[in-house]
């Protein structure tokens, strides 16, 4: 929405396909909230959508009391006054794969991948999963692997990614010196 003029902005056919929009929900129960209530009341402010609240689930875009959340990991309660936010996207984005040969360097720790257009370098609020962090993680069962940086979601380009503390303290010290090209 353009505030100048209250009129929803045009978007690019890339960001339509793999930026869709999402809804928010936000809940302040003054009573404990099992977790059956918990979806219920989820489900409720998404309108009813099953289909929304299991989008918001399997993507991680809960947060319950500050702490993010799905399906896999949904407290059985909740405590009174607890502030529960979530975020739906309205449709699945389209999916964005990596190929082999986008994973340029994997040494010493360090992990240089070429990063595709319109794949967020982190989980947002709306997804945890749809990213290239995730994507890599998976690709190379490497869990703790975290970006060093970010570029924005509609660049592309060569992002790196460090395995262990170590990594992310020599790369973090050279981009700040500036001695990485």
């Amino acid at each position: 929405m353009d505030p100048r003029d209250g009129r929803e902005k045009a978007r690019s056919a890339e960001a339509e396909r793999f930026d869709p929009p999402c809804l928010r929900v936000e809940i302040l129960e003054a009573r404990p909230l099992p977790r059956g209530a918990l979806l219920e009341r989820l489900q409720e402010a998404l309108g009813g959508d099953a289909a929304a609240l299991a989008r918001m689930l399997h993507h991680r875009a809960l947060q319950i009391g500050g702490r993010v959340v799905g399906g896999d990991d949904l407290p059985e309660r909740v405590a009174p006054g607890t502030r529960i936010v979530g975020w739906a996207l309205l449709r699945e984005p389209e999916p964005i794969a990596l190929r082999a040969s986008d994973l340029l360097l994997d040494e010493d720790g360090v992990v240089a991948v070429s990063k595709p257009a319109w794949l967020p370098v982190q989980g947002t609020r709306a997804s945890q999963r749809f990213s290239l962090e995730e994507t890599v993680r998976q690709a190379l069962r490497a869990p703790e692997l975290r970006a060093v940086h970010r570029l924005d979601r509609e660049t592309s380009g060569v992002v790196l990614f460090a395995r262990d503390q170590g990594a992310t303290r020599f790369l973090g010290a050279s981009l700040a010196r500036r001695e990485i090209r």
